[in-house]
């Protein structure tokens, strides 16, 4: 069971921006029977950055569809290398295979989200089983002795896969730090550590682009998202199949005599 939370608290322990310059316009007077017309810049009239025609994820109505995200997390070796993650959502409800290094020898593992209830669901098909885990609790799930990390708004935004995003700066005791691009209209699921600085950046937030560096200023952990496709989501998506057997972790806990959750080290 230990190894079953851990799981799905690891999956979720996963994830340089700059602001573009805008330029200036020039705009073009009445055209003449005599000639071309003439162009005069103005200081009024600016080209559109690439920030500027970025989409939003908060357009056209609640997201729905595929985001494709590549992570590279030198703790696991560079033998592995990158992992892909589709994240296929609709509306507050999300889902994404468990990554092989996490899900180990059980394997078929995937997680539905609902950002409406706080709520992820872990399904392993290999065992027909379900554990469902309230996001709302994620303060037990952290270390108490955690610190958690400065997190600061750097007033700069960047593109990412086509979609805007603001920069944040993230610094921790321990000299580690690194920038997030955030994009605002769909929620990320996030838990434990991580939990600290996605929640102070919005409850509606999707890191785009996170990369993380030691205090030497080596990479430790880079995730960015490649793809994002909007598509027409079946609703069977988000649900767990007929027959699994499902376990609240929270009532499991209560009946074993255990107030609170703490990942291993």
């Amino acid at each position: 069971m230990k190894k079953l939370f851990w799981t799905t608290a690891a999956l979720l322990a996963l994830a340089g921006c700059s602001k573009h310059d805008e330029g200036t316009a020039t705009t073009a007077s009445s055209a003449s029977a005599a000639g071309p017309a003439s162009v005069t810049p103005t200081a009024e009239t600016k080209v559109p950055s690439m920030v500027d025609k970025a989409l939003s994820f908060l357009s056209g109505g609640p997201f729905e569809g595929d985001i494709t995200m590549t992570v590279t997390d030198d703790a696991r070796g560079a033998a592995e290398g990158p992992q892909t993650i589709v994240y296929t959502v609709k509306g507050t409800k999300m889902r994404f295979d468990v990554p092989h290094h996490h899900g180990g020898p059980e394997g078929n593992s995937w997680a539905i989200f609902d950002s409406s209830s706080k709520k992820m669901t872990t399904v392993t098909d290999s065992k027909k089983m379900a554990m469902v885990m309230d996001l709302g609790d994620a303060p037990k799930l952290s270390r108490a002795a955690e610190k958690k990390p400065t997190v600061t708004d750097t007033g700069k935004s960047d593109t990412v896969a086509g979609y805007r995003c603001e920069v944040w700066s993230i610094k921790q005791d321990n000299g580690d730090g690194g920038e997030a691009c955030v994009a605002n209209g769909i929620a990320f699921p996030s838990v434990g550590a991580q939990s600290s600085w996605i929640s102070s950046m919005g409850q509606n937030g999707f890191p785009l682009r996170v990369s993380m560096k030691d205090a030497s200023g080596k990479e430790k952990m880079k995730m960015e998202v490649t793809k994002i496709e909007k598509k027409s989501v079946d609703d069977k998506t988000f649900e767990v199949p007929a027959g699994y057997h499902t376990m609240d972790m929270a009532s499991m806990m209560k009946s074993l005599g255990m107030s609170g959750l703490h990942p291993p080290h």
